[in-house]
């Protein structure tokens, strides 16, 4: 089992490839297509601390000191204009933070005010970043509906795909059909198999 103290241990020495490669081996079997999408070199940083930031949250009941670590070190990496990267990376930073601000909601003592503070602003900057690309009326994928094309779409709904702030700002079940329209027309097995593993719980708030 993927211990907490080795997430931090990778992501501290800087050792992203791994550290994205044990966090989803450990229950998030992605195709290799989706997988190559998520270990860009100019994005690996940010793919692999938020995925591992996402199994701390998943693995505790609270903030903890090792997820304060990853969601320092997430922060550092998101750029000026809002984004963590492409699309689907932005979207998994997101799923992240808001996990980890859900947590602090639910207990007496949690983050420091400040901390908190720059986790939500960091939110907001990215959820903006991503309703400006999805916006962008100069490419034909965003004519579509798409975010990039179908799987990194498929990749977002995994990530944000219960959140209801993000369902909200774009509409989840807009991005599905879009995602099917698509497949209707060119039909990929990573698409299916990444939508097979998003969860389709209640709509989760974004943390107050």
């Amino acid at each position: 089992m993927l211990s907490m103290p080795r997430l931090v241990r990778l992501a501290e020495t800087g050792q992203f490839d791994r550290l994205l490669e044990e966090t989803l081996r450990n229950g998030r079997p992605l195709p290799l297509a989706a997988r190559l999408r998520l270990s860009a070199p100019e994005s690996i940083a940010a793919s692999a601390i938020s995925l591992a930031l996402s199994r701390m949250t998943e693995l505790t009941h609270r903030p903890t000191e090792g997820s304060q670590l990853l969601a320092g070190m997430l922060l550092a990496h998101q750029e000026a204009d809002g984004s963590f990267g492409s699309p689907a990376v932005t979207a998994s930073s997101m799923e992240a933070l808001l996990a980890l601000l859900e947590q602090n909601r639910c207990v007496a003592v949690g983050l420091d005010q400040g901390f908190r503070d720059r986790l939500e602003m960091a939110c907001d900057q990215g959820l903006h970043a991503l309703y400006s690309s999805w916006a962008s009326t100069e490419s034909v994928s965003a004519a579509e509906g798409l975010f990039t094309d179908a799987l990194e779409t498929a990749l977002m709904i995994w990530r944000l795909g219960s959140r209801a702030v993000f369902d909200a700002m774009i509409g989840v079940g807009r991005l599905r059909r879009a995602v099917a329209e698509a497949q209707a027309r060119v039909a990929s097995s990573d698409v299916e198999t990444v939508l097979a593993l998003t969860p389709c719980p209640v709509l989760a708030p974004l943390a107050a």
